[in-house]
């Protein structure tokens, strides 16, 4: 048992994320304190903390993104169409390697996730469309 140090209640350790440098292992605040603390925290400023989760996650920083957006000519590294200022835009990366490809339109993000980032079905894909298509 553990007394979260913000709403004083008192949990199983399993209501407290695992922290390796504190004495006991695990954080001081409760799972859900946490949680509210993190969420007023991105209310306050979603663009900052859409970056740090970034950073955290993929490694990829700020600076990154906007070298990236300026060799795209501020587009989408697949349609090519302008990316808006303002709208969801995603810094695109390998599953595999983490490695960061290219920063892409909402649409064209969730056209690859839907083929896994797979080559063989996008192509299959291509070849379906080729079939059927006026141009």
């Amino acid at each position: 048992m553990k007394t979260c140090s913000n709403c004083q209640q008192t949990f199983g350790l399993d209501q407290f994320y695992k922290h390796p440098k504190n004495k006991d292992g695990l954080f001081g605040q409760c799972i859900e304190c946490i949680k509210i603390k993190n969420l007023a925290r991105y209310k306050k400023n979603p663009s900052k903390q859409n970056q740090r989760i970034y950073k955290n996650t993929y490694g990829v920083k700020h600076h990154q993104k906007q070298a990236l957006l300026i060799k795209q000519n501020g587009c989408c590294a697949i349609c090519e169409k302008p990316l808006e200022e303002g709208r969801k835009t995603h810094q695109d990366h390998c599953h595999k390697t983490g490695i960061l490809r290219g920063v892409l339109c909402n649409n064209c993000n969730v056209g690859l996730g839907h083929f896994k980032d797979s080559v063989k079905n996008l192509l299959s894909a291509l070849r379906y469309i080729k079939r059927y298509s006026q141009e």
